[in-house]
């Protein structure tokens, strides 16, 4: 018994530290996942869109909904201004031919972030979280 208590007591840091996380999946809906942390929750999932990056959820996003004009399946064929995540955890944009080519060149991009169509939803600057 006495070992079983130690063992649950060596998980419990582990366990304590999950955070759920939203990313969009492959039919365009947001989705979630439990993960220790950003890195994590992009492997975690099996149906996460290509272009999809991560954020942790904040209350601002509700599973199930349905991201319009996320670059996920349309294979690179929109052209536009595309926002993405920096390294310092703020909202920034580019202007790219396709999500895959935007996702390439955003200057600063977090290693977390994905890319995401402009439709006016999103500001420049504001402050996401720690991107890393």
């Amino acid at each position: 018994m006495k070992y079983l208590a130690l063992a649950a007591l060596a998980l419990l840091p582990t366990l304590s530290f999950a955070a759920t996380y939203h990313y969009v999946n492959t039919s365009g809906e947001v989705a979630a996942v439990e993960a220790p942390n950003a890195q994590a929750a992009l492997t975690l999932p099996d149906d996460i869109a290509q272009n999809s990056g991560v954020a942790l959820d904040l209350g601002y996003l509700e599973a199930g909904t349905e991201v319009n004009g996320f670059g996920y399946s349309n294979n690179g064929a929109q052209a536009g201004v595309y926002h993405y995540v920096n390294a310092q955890g703020y909202t920034d944009t580019v202007t790219a031919p396709d999500a895959n080519t935007a996702l390439v060149i955003a200057p600063d991009i977090a290693s977390n972030s994905g890319v995401a169509v402009d439709q006016g939803l999103i500001e420049d600057g504001e402050y996401v979280q720690s991107a890393e």
